[in-house]
């Protein structure tokens, strides 16, 4: 069963980002990372409003530029997440197993190192968008720049009749 991480991503997504099946990284040893308060912390440090960005692209009836931001807001946080578990990846990831006949290496310490580099990356990459998303702000005009008047007194001639 997946667990939810801030409703933003869960533990299948991390998982699956990191080629690591159930078995090899439970959930249990997900969560017990902190990696619900680290990505709190982090959000809360360049865009406070995540949780409201949250709640819109869920609502029914949301514009496309809320639901462009919470996807955006997703995809972060699903790569952000990944990014500190491969971190960690030489604490809990198995590198070898052997039967007694057979050994087989799955991981190193330098695979996951750059693997953590790319999803790193990726994450940066959604970071910059949705910052430029929720920054940007399309400003309509509500009063005519230009406008045409009549009056009614000429400083030069007196009153306009």
């Amino acid at each position: 069963m997946s667990e939810s991480i801030l409703d933003y991503t869960n533990t299948d997504a991390v998982r699956s980002q990191l080629g690591a099946s159930a078995k090899e990284l439970e959930d249990d040893i997900l969560l017990a990372q902190g990696l619900e308060m680290q990505l709190r912390l982090d959000l809360d440090a360049w865009v406070p409003t995540h949780e409201a960005i949250y709640v819109a692209g869920e609502a029914t009836g949301a514009t496309a530029d809320e639901i462009r931001q919470h996807d955006l807001l997703m995809m972060y946080s699903q790569f952000y997440v990944s990014a500190l578990v491969a971190d960690s990846a030489p604490g809990w990831m198995l590198q070898s197993i052997a039967d007694g006949k057979i050994e087989a290496s799955r991981f190193s310490a330098a695979d996951m190192a750059a693997l953590a580099v790319t999803l790193r990356s990726k994450a940066s990459a959604f970071q910059r968008l949705l910052s430029d998303a929720v920054n940007s702000t399309s400003t309509t005009n509500t009063y005519t720049h230009f406008g045409k008047s009549t009056p009614d007194y000429n400083p030069v001639t007196g009153p306009v009749t």
